[in-house]
């Protein structure tokens, strides 16, 4: 399961984090049902001046224990793949089988059908484009600026029926999230995250009991 594999990488990020001297009274991590949580103790009256120092190194050593650990990967843009949360941040990390391709390759068929289906969006959609990242699938929509605000709306509710129907119909994927709703709002749309299952294997639940 992902923590075991993942656990290094957190004791790794939790030492460097302590290490910060004069600022961190004490970093602690702690393994919960389908993550890790890194906490760190910091002055009161220090937290403030320092909180984006901290948050800025924990990011960067996040990055770079993830880029060194073979067995992991994190999912999101390139450029910033953490989600704010009001006591700091959190991302998603798929584990990967040593020597396995990245997700991308397994879910390459269901991007490029709900790709299909939104540039068949005629009158509204003018392309749709889809590009693989390094962690990712990214698929980018082309409006006319005139209906933007007005059909922003529907575009993303037909890219989340799209992309939740041909998740469940692709046995080799597994959306995950609440069952309410497992998309990311993001600025210009929204994000999800997807682990690969072997086919025959159980899906995520009992997967990751």
């Amino acid at each position: 399961v992902c923590q075991a594999s993942f656990a290094e990488v957190v004791e790794r990020v939790r030492g460097l984090l302590e290490s910060q001297r004069g600022l961190v009274l004490a970093a602690e991590a702690t393994r919960l049902q389908c993550a890790w949580n890194i906490t760190l103790y910091v002055e009161s009256q220090i937290i403030q001046a320092y909180r984006e120092h901290l948050v800025f190194v924990a990011k960067g050593a996040l990055l770079a224990e993830v880029e060194r650990h073979r067995g992991a990967c994190l999912i999101g843009y390139d450029s910033d793949p953490f989600i704010p949360m009001p006591m700091g941040f959190g991302c998603a990390v798929a584990c990967v089988p040593e020597g396995a391709p990245v997700c991308q390759a397994s879910f390459a068929e269901v991007v490029e059908r709900v790709r299909g289906l939104l540039e068949s969006q005629r009158g509204l959609v003018l392309a749709a484009e889809a590009t693989r990242l390094q962690c990712a699938w990214n698929i980018t929509l082309y409006v006319e600026s005139q209906i933007i605000q007005a059909y922003r709306e529907h575009l993303v509710f037909v890219a989340k029926g799209a992309l939740l129907a041909e998740v469940e119909r692709h046995r080799g994927a597994c959306l995950i999230g609440y069952d309410s709703d497992p998309f990311i709002p993001m600025p210009m749309g929204f994000g999800c995250a997807v682990a690969c299952v072997p086919e025959g294997a159980p899906v995520c639940q009992a997967s990751f009991a």
